[in-house]
């Protein structure tokens, strides 16, 4: 089996593009930051290559849209995926009428959900 690869999509939104949604002061720092140090060692030495950041204007539904895609046809079975978000979050609906968050968390995930290592 061929060796684990590390790819991540990392966003961070400090400056919307809504008027009716404010600004955060450092959310696009803190996605800076957290790419910088998946380019470390300590982080896994992430090649830029296996690496998306999205920050601010670039930050769009589809340069993200782009980049789930772009992970879809290169992740192999035993890889690491890291997606990352900082910004605000939402609650909207789904098409079934069910509320659904779309936020992320620093919370440790529920134990129902299985962890995946490679």
């Amino acid at each position: 089996m061929d060796k684990a690869t590390t790819r991540a999509v990392v966003v961070g939104i400090s400056d919307y593009q809504d008027m009716g949604i404010p600004d955060l002061r450092f959310a696009d720092r803190d996605a800076e930051a957290f790419a910088n140090w998946l380019r470390s060692p300590a982080g896994g030495s992430v090649p830029e290559r296996n690496l998306v950041l999205l920050t601010n204007k670039q930050a769009t539904i589809a340069q993200f849209a782009k980049a789930l895609d772009g992970l879809m046809e290169t992740v192999k079975e035993g890889d690491l995926v890291i997606i990352y978000f900082s910004g605000h979050g939402d609650w909207g609906r789904r098409p079934c009428g069910k509320t659904a968050s779309s936020f992320a968390t620093t919370r440790p995930p529920p134990p129902t959900w299985r962890a995946l290592t490679p």
